[in-house]
């Protein structure tokens, strides 16, 4: 028996999107990043600091600021008291639909 058109796209849907890389050859790791683009949620019009503001956070830590924030979302039914977040390296990547970093 073969599957039907829609079973496919059920079992895709409901298999997760497996990504074979290396990071020691830095093989496949465009690949994830731009996949993790593709699924990150824009923003709303409303911004969190307005573009005329200046802060004194690097890069780093706004990005770390914004991961801690998805993960509180993340988890809404059970408050975690304390967050620890390990960040192995940082870079800063094209976002393929503007090309800008």
């Amino acid at each position: 028996d073969q599957l039907t058109e829609e079973e496919l796209h059920n079992l895709a849907i409901q298999s997760p999107t497996i990504f074979y890389i290396s990071a020691l050859k830095n093989d496949g790791i465009d690949d994830i990043l731009n996949h993790l683009l593709t699924l990150a949620t824009p923003c709303d019009e409303t911004q969190i600091i307005p573009p005329d503001q200046i802060t004194t956070m690097s890069p780093i830590e706004r990005v770390e600021e914004v991961l801690r924030e998805k993960i509180y979302r993340c988890l809404h039914r059970e408050v975690p008291h304390k967050v620890k977040q390990v960040n192995k390296s940082f870079r800063k990547v094209k976002d393929p639909s503007t090309g800008q970093r």
